[in-house]
């Protein structure tokens, strides 16, 4: 049976997911003419410098107490709610593993990303990696630049996208 939702959340839903196909309606056809792994090195480059600013304006308010991977995987999570706030985006977070040199925390529920994508027929996966990833990437390396995320598992593979944040020797 089929989760219950608002048209509160309905129409957020709808509203989140045609303002990204939108974007990637705009960015296939970017890709068509300077080709698309050009298009998708501007949008990280543009995701990337957008992360670092986000981090200058609002790092300093998210309480963190440390720089490590712990405090990566804090981040992570809070980073999330800056791309796409409200109802049902990241609902599903778990960190699986925390340390002061690696953690790892998988975020599922409702991904606008992948459901823009997937209505363009994009691979979402790549969507993903170049849209939200740099994003949340320069947030971490402002937070301490010898971290590193990477992202392990993507959808619709898998049924969550996890981010491992490593402190870097």
């Amino acid at each position: 049976m089929s989760e219950e939702i608002s048209i509160g959340e309905l129409v957020y839903k709808a509203y989140v997911k045609n303002y990204l196909i939108a974007h990637l309606r705009y960015l296939k056809a970017v890709g068509e003419r300077i080709g698309m792994d050009e298009a998708l090195k501007i949008l990280e480059r543009v995701q990337w410098e957008a992360g670092r600013e986000w981090f200058k304006e609002n790092g300093s308010k998210l309480d963190l107490i440390t720089d490590d991977a712990k405090a990566g995987v804090v981040l992570v999570r809070r980073a999330m709610k800056t791309l796409i706030p409200g109802p049902g985006v990241g609902r599903y977070q778990q960190v699986v593993e925390e340390s002061q040199k690696r953690s790892v925390v998988r975020i599922g529920g409702w991904c606008p990303i992948l459901e823009a994508s997937k209505a363009l027929n994009m691979d979402g996966g790549v969507i993903y990696m170049s849209y939200v990833k740099p994003y949340i990437e320069a947030m971490v390396k402002s937070l301490n630049p010898k971290l590193s995320l990477s992202l392990t598992k993507l959808r619709p593979k898998h049924d969550f996208y996890e981010f491992v944040i490593e402190l870097e020797e």
